[in-house]
């Protein structure tokens, strides 16, 4: 019976344990597998499929499986636009501690922002949208085994917010045949890969401008920006590109919080952040240590 995989990464063993020394191959969303018979042992089954056609044989865990004729295969694309991962049959949520990073959330009553309402209904959504994703609480943002999660968060308070910054991204050669006006279809690690913080600040440079992110160099106008209830971000990219570089939205003032003045001019904008601490708001200057080769300050005001 033929079954597509239904996770980002499926290994294909060479025995039915999920061993180290037992992986043959990844089989990625929506790959073809045909199962040969009833299970080996509980939850695995012999299969065999191909890649870059060459048929293989091999075992499964059949828990991330689903029968071909159920499968929903993504949409096919023409154009180079925004993507996301289609969300997979298990709830993406902020109680996530692993797994499904990747994908944007997708949990009941979302506060979203809405870009034709009013400048005061706008700021107020955000500040919704920041006490909604609980930085400090929620699993999905908390660091552990040396990984933080600035990206992720970015990505959630951007998605919330109505506008586009990459979680994942077109590979070389989708963006080709997109170019061509072939039709692409999204799945992770064969036309779309994921994007840490030093790729996202590429893809602002490259890309930006075309999904409304704009380069400023004002931290006034910056500030300014989320005041409004439009968006604004500081990214930072590492020397070390193998080294995790770091981004933050920057969050409209209100009550009690605001930014940091010197003699009238902003010099540390009001933050929300994840990382190897996370904190709903602060004021930290960051992007000045020398670790980060470059920064750069980009506002998203479109409508």
């Amino acid at each position: 019976m033929k079954h597509r995989v239904t996770v980002n990464a499926l290994h294909l063993r060479s025995a039915p344990y999920a061993r180290a020394n037992t992986k043959m191959a990844i089989l990625t969303y929506g790959h073809l597998v045909e199962l040969e018979g009833t299970q080996v042992r509980e939850n695995w089954a012999r299969a065999k499929t191909s890649i870059n056609n060459l048929s293989l044989t091999g075992y499964l865990n059949i828990r991330y499986l689903i029968p071909e004729v159920d499968f929903e295969e993504p949409e096919r694309i023409k154009k180079i636009e925004s993507v996301h991962l289609q969300p997979n049959r298990r709830t993406i949520s902020r109680r996530n501690f692993n797994g499904g990073r990747a994908y944007p959330l997708k949990e009941e009553n979302m506060p979203f922002r809405i870009k034709s309402e009013s400048l005061e209904n706008k700021k107020s959504a955000l500040i919704k949208i920041i006490d909604w994703l609980d930085v400090e609480n929620s699993v999905r943002y908390l660091p552990f085994d040396n990984k933080t999660f600035c990206n992720i968060y970015a990505h959630d308070f951007c998605y919330l917010a109505n506008v586009y910054l990459p979680r994942v991204w077109w590979m070389e050669n989708a963006l080709i045949n997109l170019s061509r006006g072939n039709n692409v279809i999204p799945r992770y690690g064969e036309t779309l890969r994921e994007l840490n913080v030093n790729s996202i600040f590429v893809w602002l440079r490259e890309w930006g401008e075309t999904f409304g992110w704009k380069r400023i160099f004002s931290l006034d106008q910056l500030q300014n920006t989320a005041n409004n209830g439009n968006i604004g971000l500081i990214i930072g990219q590492r020397d070390n590109e193998n080294r995790s570089g770091h981004i933050t939205v920057v969050t409209p003032e209100f009550s009690n919080y605001g930014a940091i003045k010197v003699n009238g001019t902003i010099t540390r904008p009001l933050q929300s952040h994840a990382g190897s601490t996370n904190d709903k708001y602060m004021n930290n200057h960051w992007w000045t240590n020398s670790r980060y080769r470059e920064y750069a300050f980009y506002i998203n005001e479109s409508t």
